[in-house]
């Protein structure tokens, strides 16, 4: 029989045991500690790559994307978040510095400028942004050298160069010669939209309509929020009488760029009135007589566009005339023809304003030199028809260049005339017509002395060998 246990010997239930207990296991970190961990090997090895500028790439390459396809408030923005992240100060400054020479903001260009050099930027590089800002503010004679270096060896700023060179010959009024820098331009940068919008104002300037509608949708069809575009294009619609058309392009400029706001809310309340909301219309042109002039001055250069004197008059006037406020409307026509003698539309507009108003014989004496400018600009078919079939009849040019100046078309009638002399430099009626202008216009702009003085060094051997 098997012997039992003494209950003494036996182990009480519940107690220790007397054998060597097990190894207990770790205890696991709870998920608050795992994040912590993350956390800090995270911040470490962000630490590690903002003290090399790695992260500041993405920005980078953010900025310099935006900048080819002129996006350039998303450039400004990319050029900062790099700054922010370490990035070379040299290159995001120089950046801001770029963007702003595009803006036409030239005292901010120049700010950003100094700061690259102090962080080190080449002195080349800064020399040659600087002459990018002289070109395209028409001082070419200023950097001659740096042009003919361009044209040979355009590297990387191939846009950039082209888009001041052009700028310039336009300021100069060689306007046929831009065309043929815009043409290989477009050819070059396939995804830029400037050299179409270019195109396209040039086009305006020589009444093609038709091919400059074509050159703005194919600069928004590269880059549909590109503002100048935008604005440009929803001008001539609105002159084409297609303010609903023109209308959406406008809106969408205001969003992308918030400081073109004053130019394009001049242009909104224009598209209002064609389509009967005067109301609307009121609204914003009296707003609009409250901003002071430097304020719409910053958002046409930021359009790469010019302010057309007399705008806000004209438009107030063209309210009071709609309610038939002739009186009013005179006050206004007359403030707009004023501020802008070569605006034919206010003058003719004061004209009727002032036949509506009582005031006949004033009214008639205009309306009698806006019959005459009418009849000798419709004397314009001809010459355009030569035009058509032989691009380079400089006199044909030169015609119209003098019909146009003779009623106030200034813009365009030195279009004219200088593109006859790029087919015929030595055609001398053409020189004398020119050298008259600017003679007796010196005060009007900073280049037309200049401008005088070389038409005149070449008329005189002609005078010399007629006495």
């Amino acid at each position: 029989m098997k012997k039992r246990k003494s209950p003494r010997n036996r182990r009480p239930r519940g107690s220790a045991s007397e054998e060597p207990r097990e190894l207990e296991q770790a205890p696991r970190w709870s998920w608050q500690q795992r994040l912590s961990v993350a956390v800090g090997v995270l911040a470490v090895l962000l630490l590690l790559l903002w003290g090399t500028g790695l992260l500041a790439r993405g920005p980078f390459f953010y900025a310099e994307y935006h900048l080819v396809l002129r996006n350039h408030r998303q450039a400004v923005h990319g050029a900062k978040w790099a700054r922010l992240l370490n990035g070379d100060p040299a290159r995001a400054e120089f950046l801001q510095a770029r963007i702003q020479r595009r803006w036409n903001n030239l005292d901010a260009m120049e700010r950003h400028l100094r700061a690259a050099e102090r962080q080190g930027l080449p002195q080349e590089v800064a020399r040659q942004e600087r002459d990018l800002a002289l070109a395209q503010s028409g001082k070419l004679e200023q950097v001659s050298d740096s042009i003919n270096m361009w044209m040979t060896e355009p590297g990387n700023d191939v846009a950039d160069i082209a888009d001041a060179y052009s700028q310039g010959l336009e300021a100069n009024d060689r306007a046929y010669e831009a065309k043929v820098v815009l043409t290989v331009w477009r050819a070059d940068c396939p995804s830029d939209p400037k050299p179409h919008m270019q195109l396209a104002r040039l086009a305006e300037n020589e009444l093609r309509d038709g091919d400059a509608e074509r050159e703005y949708r194919l600069a928004l069809e590269k880059n549909p929020q590109y503002p100048p575009a935008l604005f440009a294009y929803g001008n001539l619609l609105w002159k084409r009488k297609r303010p609903e058309e023109a209308l959406p392009l406008l809106q969408t400029c205001v969003q992308v760029d918030p400081q073109t706001k004053p130019a394009v809310d001049l242009m909104v309340a224009a598209c209002q009135r064609l389509l009967g909301d005067r109301q609307a219309a009121r609204k914003i042109l009296e707003q609009l007589a409250e901003i002071p002039q430097e304020e719409f001055e910053r958002a046409y250069r930021r359009l790469a566009t010019r302010m057309e004197s007399g705008a806000v008059a004209f438009e107030r006037g063209q309210l009071e005339f709609d309610d038939q406020e002739f009186e009013q409307a005179v006050q206004y026509f007359r403030m707009a023809a004023k501020q802008s003698p070569d605006h034919f539309d206010a003058e003719r507009q004061l004209a009727l304003a002032l036949q509506r108003s009582g005031h006949s014989e004033e009214a008639e004496e205009i309306l009698q030199r806006v019959e005459q400018k009418r009849q000798e600009l419709a004397t314009l078919a001809p010459f355009l028809t030569r035009l058509q079939a032989k691009p380079n009849d400089f006199e044909a040019r030169y015609e119209i260049g003098s019909i146009m100046l003779d009623n106030g078309r200034v813009e365009r009638g030195l279009f004219y005339l200088n593109g006859a002399l790029v087919d015929a430099p030595e055609h001398v009626p053409t020189h004398r017509r020119l050298f008259e202008f600017y003679s007796s216009h010196r005060d009007q702009h900073p280049s037309y002395a200049e401008l005088a003085s070389q038409h005149k060094e070449f008329l005189a051997p002609t005078e010399r060998q007629v006495e």
